[in-house]
């Protein structure tokens, strides 16, 4: 009986031994998948501002072009320019005189 309680002694000894094992390994995995969430999402964020930085590049490229596209029709039709300037004001002036 007494070989049998050490037996069971040992294997309980064995078991918290696994189990110890066991919980160090998931640690291990848990902390290098956090590890590469992080990186991962590191990475995702760098490509969304580089991206998000040449959209803004873009668009102030493209409004710069536009503003020299109006420039030349203006410098092209001063008259022309002129008037519908004029008109746009008075448009806008007598929707914004109307409560």
């Amino acid at each position: 009986m007494a070989s049998q309680t050490e037996t069971l002694k040992k294997d309980l000894d064995d078991l918290r031994a696994a189990i110890d094992a066991l919980a160090g390994d998931v640690s291990t995995i848990s902390k290098s998948m956090s590890d590469d969430l992080a990186a991962r999402a590191k990475s995702t964020a760098t490509r969304a501002k580089e991206s998000a930085s040449g959209m803004a590049d873009d668009a102030v490229e493209k409004s710069k072009e536009a503003a020299d596209a109006v420039e030349a029709k203006v410098q092209a039709n001063p008259i022309q320019s002129l008037l519908v300037a004029f008109g746009l004001g008075l448009l806008l002036s007598q929707l914004f005189s109307r409560r």
